[in-house]
């Protein structure tokens, strides 16, 4: 009994005396199990929200050169989000307008109306699913007269004038016009005005389909860039080597990539 009672004693102050190296263990031990929940979290977390800066942002995302038009439908089934388009410009003259021809419109952006000065070159229209700066939606928001533009401009010839190029022109919904792609080329298709839009400083004084470029001109040599981000930041090496792969030109940051 005495030998019983002794080693509780014993046990109790050994206990008493190591309260602190216990107290201490366990905090240590919280504290690292803290850590490594932390870590695991945020091996999980960061990607997906660098991938929400990319983005929400643009910044880091890619720049996809010398694409035609077959390149433009394999980009676009590939994971990721398109900023937009950098189209080459077509001259006045591709429509017959004077090179020296000048187009205004009234802005109101500032509360204030007054006359500004429009553009009179034109650029291609491509339906796509655009997450910025969208050409097709925003003609589809000032059109006047004529449908709405609709993924068959992709597959479809056609010309959408602005209201002061078509006034201009004196021509309306359905007439026909002539188009050349190139100053440099003489071939000319007739090619039919599909709607008229009101013209302001964010768009062109005409567009054209991808399928009537081509056909108004097949020695001139269309390309045109993509900015583009890919949906999730783990994809970003195998996506730029797909790209690669495909003979398209590429640029990033590749500081802020690596770094990433």
């Amino acid at each position: 009994m005495n030998t019983k009672c002794n080693r509780l004693i014993v046990a109790l102050y050994e206990l008493k005396s190591q309260k602190m190296s216990f107290i201490c263990f366990f905090l240590i031990s919280v504290v690292l199990l803290s850590a490594i929940i932390s870590c695991f979290t945020l091996t999980v977390q960061l990607p997906d929200e660098i991938s929400d800066y990319i983005l929400n942002t643009g910044y880091g995302s890619l720049t996809v050169s010398d694409l035609r038009r077959k390149d433009l439908d394999r980009l676009e089934q590939m994971p990721v989000k398109l900023f937009f388009y950098a189209y080459q410009t077509f001259s006045p003259t591709s429509i017959g307008l004077p090179l020296d021809v000048q187009f205004t419109y009234i802005d109101e952006s500032d509360g204030e109306k007054y006359e500004a000065n429009a553009m009179t070159s034109g650029c291609v229209v491509r339906w796509a699913d655009i997450d910025g700066h969208n050409t097709a939606e925003d003609i589809n928001q000032k059109l006047t007269v004529g449908a709405p533009l609709s993924e068959s401009i992709n597959s479809e010839e056609g010309i959408w004038l602005s209201d002061s190029a078509a006034n201009y022109l004196g021509v309306g919904l359905n007439d026909t016009i002539s188009f050349m792609a190139s100053p440099n080329e003489t071939a000319k298709v007739n090619c039919t005005v599909k709607g008229i839009y009101t013209q302001d400083s964010s768009l062109y004084a005409f567009y054209v389909s991808h399928p009537l470029f081509e056909l108004s001109d097949y020695k001139y040599q269309f390309l045109t860039t993509a900015f583009v981000a890919p949906r999730s930041i783990k994809d970003f090496y195998n996506l730029a080597n797909q790209m690669k792969a495909e003979g398209w030109s590429l640029s990033y940051d590749k500081e802020f990539i690596d770094g990433v």
